[in-house]
Order: C-alpha cells, then structure tokens, then sequence
C-alpha cells in the first residue's frame, strides 16, 4: 500500500502540545495486495489507516487498523462522488476531552450466508501509538464483546456508545 495513488481521504489534525502536523490517510487496499500478501480480512475495498507525523518531513506510521468502504450515501470506490459524502466509519476524535486526538475506525465482516456478524471498533492512540479495539459478535439469538488494549471502563463504555451508534446507522 502507498499512501498516495490509493488514498481515498486524509485528515490533517494537531494534539494539545505538540507542534507536529498529524494526517490520518486511509488507503484502498486493492485486489491484488489483498490476494498476495491475505492482508484485507474484511474484503476487497478495505480502507486501511497510515498515520503521517511532523512538520515538513513525516514519519509514517503503519497502524494496521482497518476501516469500511462505506459512506452514508455512496462508497468511497466511486471517485467522482467522493467529495460529496462525509466518511461515516472513521473519524479523529478526542474521546476524553483531553486535546490528543485518536483515530476511531469501524470494520465488519460478515457474509449473507453467516449467521453472524462480527464488528470491530478500533481507536487508535497518537501518542502512544496503540490500539485498543472492541469486538463484537452478534447472531440471531446472542451478543457479546471483549475488549483488547484497555481495563479503563470509561474508555470501555465509550467504545461500546460508538458500536451502538455504528449499528443505528447500518442495520
């Protein structure tokens, strides 16, 4: 993946006390990488996340997190409508109000032959440049959901808020 040629949106943003320049960039996984290297779990059209940090010169870091291909209104594969639609499934955000901002990301992976449907709610730390992500799995008769990557029970009610919100705009 480059970032470049397959990024379908970036967002530039700053954190509280630091003077770098951050720019999240989600990038279309195309066919071929996916075949190659089985790096797109959730199908072709998997957006994936690169983070650029710096002032001038960037460093570019490679979170691994994934994102939807979806838009409330379009997709992002459709190139000349891309500009009208607003990103529904990844967003910059400060979940805590504490000015460092993440990077909150939803994925899918479902088949209309499963009886299942599993989503990942993955917010990804600028500083600390780690992910803490909730899964969660629902069928006809059952959910449940783990999180990995954090005990706070505030940043784990707040994931949980986000997957309810993301299943009002999707189911």
């Amino acid at each position: 993946m480059n970032v470049g040629s397959d990024a379908v949106f970036a967002k530039p943003f700053h954190n509280v006390d630091n003077p770098n320049q951050f720019i999240a960039v989600w990038s279309l996984m195309d066919g071929e990488e996916c075949d190659v290297e089985g790096r797109c779990p959730f199908g072709l059209g998997t957006l994936e996340l690169d983070l650029l940090v710096g002032k001038g010169r960037y460093e570019r870091i490679r979170t691994f997190d994934r994102a939807v291909d979806l838009t409330i209104g379009g997709s992002l594969r459709d190139r000349e409508s891309a500009g009208t639609f607003t990103p529904a499934f990844f967003a910059i955000t400060d979940w805590n109000g504490d000015g460092t901002k993440e990077v909150l990301s939803f994925a899918d992976q479902n088949s209309m032959t499963a009886g299942y449907t599993e989503t990942f709610v993955s917010l990804f730390d600028t500083v600390s440049r780690q992910t803490v992500q909730l899964k969660a799995m629902e069928t006809e008769t059952d959910q449940s959901a783990q999180v990995v990557g954090t005990t706070d029970a505030g940043l784990v009610g707040w994931l949980h808020d986000r997957l309810a919100e993301y299943r009002d705009l999707t189911f």
